[in-house]
């Protein structure tokens, strides 16, 4: 079974990417590489383009909290997509987590009719810091990331019948 988990956000250059990487992290560190890649499909994804155009990399100020916070492939590897069926369409198990009530409305404006069993915002996912201090930034990074230890351990504990885990 392989679920694919995504992240929505309005540009796919903060809160979605970071959760993205915080995610696949947080598996990796549980169940390991090659499992994680075997059992998930872990992205991201916006709804509109940063400023006309994808591709973009992470915010200046998220970047500067990911530095602090000692996660540096993220800077480097990370380019802003859009929300495609493409992306949805992969996996057995779908889940979009959602920011906020606008970017549900976007997806489901952008998709045809029941790609996703869950279509949801997080209430414990943060709002968007954007214009706000770099502060703002950082306390949104710890709750995403906090978040996403929970969502991996649910996960994990979801699919140890089918990997053979204790």
């Amino acid at each position: 079974m392989l679920i694919n988990v995504v992240f929505i956000c309005k540009e796919n250059i903060c809160q979605s990417a970071v959760a993205e990487y915080c995610l696949r992290q947080y598996i990796t560190d549980i169940i390991g590489t090659e499992l994680t890649d075997k059992y998930f499909l872990i992205q991201s994804a916006g709804i509109q383009p940063y400023k006309g155009q994808w591709n973009c990399r992470l915010l200046k100020k998220m970047r500067e909290v990911t530095d602090f916070y000692g996660i540096q492939n993220i800077r480097q590897t990370h380019k802003s997509k859009p929300l495609t069926n493409e992306i949805i369409n992969a996996g057995v198990t779908k889940f979009a987590y959602c920011m906020n009530q606008k970017t549900i409305d976007g997806a489901k404006e952008q998709l045809p009719t029941g790609v996703f069993n869950l279509f949801y915002k997080d209430k414990n996912m943060p709002e968007d810091p954007y214009g706000r201090r770099t502060m703002d930034y950082a306390g949104c990074f710890v709750l995403i990331r906090n978040r996403c230890k929970v969502l991996a351990n649910s996960f994990v504990d979801f699919l140890k019948p089918s990997m053979k885990l204790k």
